[in-house]
């Protein structure tokens, strides 16, 4: 199963661009059904990806589940003898992969679960599934950056390339995978439409970890979660408005506090790092974690901007798809990238080998299709919250059922998901909302 590469030309099967979680799981998926696989990345190596914590993701998949290996007792990469240490992994992020541990709570009346949440050491995680990849004999091209679609009698039929000593070579292939993250140049010359967030742009966050707080010590009446992120939305009590923070406990005495702005039609008011400097001293002083604060000194300090990426819902064609960020910023971080990548090695097969697409794809579809509609009302929710007054989350509030004696100021996401939006649109009185919460139900109501 060897590539035809022949000086700047190359012929293959299937080129991916991008050899990050979604294209190593393609490319190796790929491989091991047969077809003749070249991965094209525009970093060195796997090893310039800094081992940092990308996140807590739920995973609530049972085929994940399995596929991670993942116990309600175990805390271990999959496949290897390592064991980790929960606060240091906590802390800095696990040695060898990846932890999870499992949480439940109650809000506003309603429980939810957080069954498995997981922060990955990103260069190890990567390492491995690069050499997954190469066993099954893929090709991965370090320091090549894909370039431009190359295009016959209107099908897609190639890949122009330039590497980092820009040496330019063409890469003829049956079909073409755009895996390269959420900026992807090839993603957007493809023959994909993607659906508009007018609203806003993206989202900017901010974030602290600090070390000595006291999870235990949180006051009566707060449904201050550990092991779960905790919202607090901003115009409803402190005025910050269009942005909110999460406060997420881990262990007995580390906390991260992150705070998100949108970007776009919404901004912001004040710069992130005021922002950030805002919302801490508001918990230290004025919220129910007073206490949980104390003395806990920050440790560390984290950035980025995460664009909300207009996402692709028919992210396949005969001759290309679009997988993982590329697509759309994946729910569930990595692990929602790698499945992505490995459903999607399996449509690629079913195209070539039939000509056409079949029950691969509308197993892929039957797992993104959700995906799509929960991102899509994600970013509609937030956009809309960071738009209201005090008046606006009062009603809202009410109509979601809050107890008042349950401190409504935050919030678990998910759950203002799922109970807000079904309440808001189930609401029989809408003539009696604010206008804001008029024009996010007809909003929401087109989906």
């Amino acid at each position: 199963m060897e590539n035809n590469i022949n000086g700047n030309y190359m012929k293959t099967d299937v080129v991916i661009i991008g050899a990050g979680p979604a294209g190593l799981r393609c490319a190796a998926r790929t491989a091991e059904l047969g077809f003749k696989t070249i991965v094209l990345e525009r970093r060195s190596g796997t090893d310039e990806v800094n081992p940092i914590i990308v996140g807590a993701a739920r995973i609530d998949n049972l085929l994940l589940q399995e596929r991670l290996e993942l116990t309600d007792d175990a805390i271990y990469f999959p496949g290897s003898d390592f064991s980790l240490n929960r606060r240091e992994a906590e802390i800095t992020a696990p040695n060898q992969g990846l932890v999870h541990w499992a949480g439940n709570g109650s809000i506003f009346g309603a429980t939810f679960q957080t069954p498995f949440f997981i922060h990955l050491n990103v260069k190890y995680w990567l390492k491995k599934l690069y050499e997954k990849a190469v066993e099954a004999g893929a090709v991965v091209l370090f320091g090549y950056e894909g370039t431009k679609l190359i295009r016959k009698n209107g099908k897609i039929c190639g890949l122009s390339a330039r590497s980092h000593e820009e040496e330019n070579i063409e890469i003829s292939a049956r079909y073409i995978v755009a895996a390269d993250g959420a900026c992807s140049r090839i993603s957007r010359q493809g023959p994909f439409s993607r659906t508009p967030f007018p609203e806003a742009t993206g989202v900017h966050n901010i974030g602290c970890i600090f070390q000595g707080a006291k999870n235990s010590e949180v006051e009566n009446g707060s449904n201050y979660i550990k092991g779960a992120k905790n919202f607090y939305w901003g115009s409803y009590y402190c005025g910050s408005r269009n942005s909110f923070a999460a406060v997420t406990p881990m262990g007995d005495d580390i906390m991260h506090v992150g705070v998100y702005a949108p970007e776009g039609k919404t901004g912001w008011t004040l710069p992130l790092p005021e922002q950030l400097d805002f919302w801490i001293k508001y918990l230290k002083e004025k919220s129910s974690l007073r206490k949980v604060f104390g003395d806990a000194k920050p440790i560390k300090k984290c950035g980025a901007y995460l664009p909300y990426l207009n996402p692709i819902e028919e992210p396949f064609t005969n001759d290309m798809g679009s997988i993982g960020d590329a697509a759309m910023l994946v729910e569930m971080v990595y692990a929602g990238a790698m499945q992505s990548g490995w459903r999607a090695g399996d449509v690629v097969g079913e195209i070539l080998k039939n000509g056409s697409s079949g029950p691969a794809l509308a197993d892929y579809m039957q797992w993104w299709k959700p995906v799509c509609r929960k991102k899509i009302g994600l970013v509609k929710f937030m956009v809309m919250l960071s738009t209201l007054d005090n008046d606006d989350y009062g009603q809202l509030f009410d109509i979601m059922g809050c107890a008042k004696d349950l401190d409504p100021h935050r919030t678990g996401l998910e759950e203002t998901m799922k109970t807000g939006v079904k309440k808001l649109l189930e609401y029989p009185y809408k003539n009696r909302l604010s206008p804001q919460l008029q024009a996010f139900v007809r909003m929401a109501g087109n989906r």
